[in-house]
């Protein structure tokens, strides 16, 4: 037990990286060998051992992990051990105890297992004993967070049952028990919506938010459990569920409420956020309906209220606190006065904009600073909504004042007048490209880089917006493009630019890259712009080697990379791709080293010169190899597997000749690299494999074998519904599904189904239909890939006699016909699938 105990302390408290990795490692190693006696041991070193409670934070990560592993007797065992925990007099370990038990009950109770355990929680929330009431509510309230994040109902009796212990914790408890059971209370409305249809429920919980709002001790706790109670009841319960007047009577009651405490200092931001968050919620999800119509909650409100709010919000715009105005700080009252004010006229729209041109119009010219501020915050807040004819209109209209604006006596209104223009020049820039004056206007701002660091910053962030639109509209500033490169390349050269300034030497360097993109498919122009950042290069090459220098030559480097990519689908030059591969050379010997960014451009002149560049390839064969040696440096060992990814799809066929570094690749995916890693060489492999064809299937084995791997861990991922991890599991689902999507194409043909593959189906469909569920908000782009890969799937195996029940089966799935109705309403989009095939699958009975 010693070494264990010895190992959780380093893994979790080590400074040194080496020793951490190293004793996480021995850890799963001794967790592997033995499982349960693992577990067990762990267990009574949580309970008897002097580092209970780091012992306790591993215990709840592998309980996460494999609980369904286990046997039994251990499950007993840990479940004995955490609740005997629950009455520590240490509060840290009664919570690592709780912690425990709501992870296993995540697990357990939506199974119908552990049936004793609410009961028991419940009724000990009236027991005699203090500490065994607050260890009681305390770990009700951790089972129902650790429901919600993983995104678990539970029976309609166990709901119940917590939803009563709850209650009776709060009413029977003093202050310190109440606040725990609100919070309790705001974590379990996940999965109370069936018990909070019911009239009687409903009105019973609402009674205890609102007539114990007044308490200031529990102030601040009932505003922010109000906040998700609101969105339960007015959004996730049918409205089939309520009296016909129940959402807008509601509605009301929570305005009275609640008004009271918005210009409150304290109690202000939370109220506001109540309001906030339930029309931002309902954006998101009107913006995510694809097939059912539109939520039309906000537009069934009376007027009179969404007036008076906006009115008593609006007046939070006044006050002013002691915070830095360059930042966009939302914890202030005026910061979330704003981010209420944004998300009303956009859920309301042109029901909105008389009374907030009525208050902008009043302050915005208004002799006191705070007026001229409160003026511009409120026409921010109007720009935030995207997409609207009548918004843009005001932009055009008001962008000659805003842009005065900038030389405003007060500084916190220049700023904010800064951040007005930001706001345009992301959702409106045509109106300022397309303005009569918009060469005045582009001065003014340009003249923002002369500025101290932080207006600099401001100018570059509109800057960016706007050189991001310059491939859309046809402005006369485009005939300025290459004295906007020289003024954002001047601004990486400035003195007073230290090492902590990258973000803002980036930040020039992309909208020199959006100047560049902005250029179009034209030739000469790109080809001229390619010698020039040469030339630049050159220059830059030649100075004193300092970390600005370094920085300066792979921007440049990064830039002819991205007029290369310009030329991607042209007739090749190659006259083009020597002056760059002389220059890539000339790079890596100035550097000393292979970089990223050089990788980056080899890929891309691949890309342009396609089977031209078989001599090239020879010749970066070494550069390569030396590369891919160097896993401790993950930018480049990334760029480097993406770059032969470009090069095998340059060369088709003629790749042949480097076919070992599928081979290559395929080792060394078996190693203890960054995940982020894996996934560009999943991408690389299935590339070679979709070039290569059926001169790879001696490898079919074992590229099946990593996105079968894949499959499992991105459906592991989502089953643990950790939300740090769902970035990364987004990216894993997607890149496996592009990964089968190429093998599938690699090693099947017309009437040529390749037989081995289709006894994939079964790990196919579950990862699909596991990743494509509607609770995990899965984008429009992935659901378009796997119903893709379905129906690709469908193509090459429909011929197989013994593939035709299962597809029938597939076919029949309510997801898949749900996905199926989904693009039958976008089939006016010109990415659009194949609706005529996808009717007549939908059409198999």
């Amino acid at each position: 037990m010693s070494e264990l105990i010895d190992l959780i302390v380093t893994a979790l408290s080590s400074q040194v990286n080496v020793q951490r990795q190293d004793a996480e490692q021995r850890i799963v190693a001794i967790k592997e060998q033995n499982l349960d006696l693992f577990f067990a041991t762990l267990s009574d070193a949580f309970v008897a051992s002097n580092q209970k409670q780091y012992c306790g934070v591993i215990l709840k990560r592998c309980i996460d992990l494999d609980w369904q592993r286990l046997q039994l007797k251990t499950k007993d065992t840990v479940k004995q051990g955490a609740l005997s925990l629950l009455i520590s007099p240490d509060i840290a370990l009664k919570k690592a105890a709780a912690n425990c038990i709501a992870s296993i009950c995540s697990i357990e109770l939506p199974r119908k297992e552990w049936p004793d355990i609410i009961p028991l929680l419940v009724q000990n929330t009236t027991n005699n004993d203090e500490n065994v009431r607050k260890a009681s509510i305390l770990t009700l309230g951790q089972i129902c967070e650790a429901l919600k994040n993983r995104k678990q109902v539970l029976p309609k009796e166990e709901a119940e049952r917590i939803l009563y212990g709850i209650c009776q914790g709060f009413e029977k408890g003093d202050v310190e028990m109440q606040k725990l059971a609100i919070k309790a209370l705001q974590d379990s409305f996940y999965f109370q919506t069936n018990q909070l249809a019911g009239g009687v429920v409903r009105d019973f919980v609402t009674e205890i938010l609102f007539n114990n709002l007044p308490n200031l001790q529990l102030t601040e706790l009932i505003l922010q459990a109000l906040i998700d109670y609101t969105k339960t009841i007015l959004l996730d319960i049918s409205n089939e569920d309520f009296h016909p007047d129940f959402k807008k009577q509601y509605i009301q009651l929570l305005w009275v409420k609640t008004q009271p405490y918005i210009p409150h200092q304290i109690y202000g931001i939370p109220a506001m956020e109540i309001w906030q968050s339930l029309l931002q919620e309902l954006i998101d999800r009107n913006s995510r309906v694809r097939i059912a119509g539109k939520l039309d909650l906000a537009e069934r409100i009376d007027n009179n209220i969404w007036a008076q709010m906006q009115e008593s919000i609006t007046n939070n715009l006044f006050i002013n606190e002691d915070v830095d105005d360059y930042e966009n700080d939302l914890n202030t009252l005026q910061g979330s006065a704003y981010r209420t004010i944004s998300s009303i006229t956009e859920a309301l729209g042109t029901r909105t904009h008389d009374l907030m041109l009525k208050f902008i119009s009043a302050n915005i010219q208004g002799q006191e600073w705070q007026k001229r501020k409160a003026g511009l915050l409120a026409f921010s807040a109007l720009v935030e909504t995207k997409k609207n004819q009548q918004v843009g209109s005001i932009c055009s209209q008001a962008v000659t004042s805003i842009v005065t604006l900038l030389q405003d006596q007060n500084k916190r209104v220049s700023i904010q007048a800064a951040k007005v223009l930001e706001r345009m020049a992301e959702n409106y820039p045509e109106a300022i490209l397309l303005n009569q004056q918009q060469l005045t206007f582009m001065e003014f701002i340009v003249n923002m880089l002369k500025g101290d660091k932080k207006i600099t910053n401001l100018g570059l962030t509109i800057l960016l917006w706007l050189t991001d639109s310059f491939s859309r509209f046809e402005s006369p500033i485009k005939q300025n493009i290459e004295q906007l490169i020289i003024q954002f390349l001047m601004v990486q050269q400035r003195q007073d630019i230290t090492q902590e300034d990258y973000p803002l030497m980036d930040l020039a360097f992309t909208c020199v890259l959006n100047c560049i993109r902005g250029l179009g498919k034209d030739q000469n122009i790109t080809k001229t712009y390619i010698e020039k950042f040469g030339q630049e290069f050159g220059f830059q090459v030649a100075q004193p080697a300092n970390w600005k220098q370094q920085k300066q030559v792979n921007d440049l480097i990064s830039a002819i990379h991205q007029c290369v990519n310009r030329l991607v689908g042209l007739e090749c030059d190659l006259a083009v791709v020597n002056y760059c591969y002389n220059l890539v050379t000339r790079y890596f010997m100035h550097t000393n080293q292979i970089t990223p960014e050089g990788m980056s451009l080899i890929g891309s002149l691949a890309l342009y010169a396609q089977k031209q560049f078989v001599p090239f390839a020879q010749q970066y064969q070494t550069v390569i190899d030396r590369a891919l040696q160097q896993q401790n440096y993950p930018e480049l060992f990334k760029q480097t597997v993406l770059c032969i990814a470009d090069i095998a799809r340059a060369l088709q066929e003629l790749f042949k000749p480097y076919i070992h570094y599928l081979d290559r690749l395929l080792e060394l995916v078996q190693q203890n690299i960054q995940r982020e890693l894996k996934l560009a060489m999943f991408t690389t492999i299935s590339d070679i494999a979709l070039v290569l064809g059926s001169d790879t299937q001696n490898y079919y084995v074992r590229i099946m074998d990593l996105i079968l791997g894949g499959f499992r861990a991105g459906i592991q991922l989502v089953q643990i519904n950790d939300p740090s991890q769902q970035e990364y599991a987004e990216e894993l689902n997607e890149t496996m599904a592009s990964c089968y999507l190429c093998v599938l194409h690699a090693y099947n043909g017309p009437d040529k189904p390749f037989i081995l593959m289709f006894s994939t189906c079964e790990y196919l469909m579950q990862f699909i239909l596991t990743t494509i569920d509607e609770s995990l908000n899965p984008t429009l782009d992935y659901l378009k890939l796997c119903l893709s890969v379905i129906l690709d799937f469908i193509r090459y195996y429909a011929p197989l006699q013994q593939a035709h029940e299962r597809i029938l089966q597939i076919l029949n799935l309510q997801k898949i016909r749900n996905l199926i109705e989904i693009f039958q309403k976008f089939r006016s989009e010109p990415d659009v699938l194949d609706i005529k095939f996808i009717k007549h699958l939908a059409s198999i009975q």
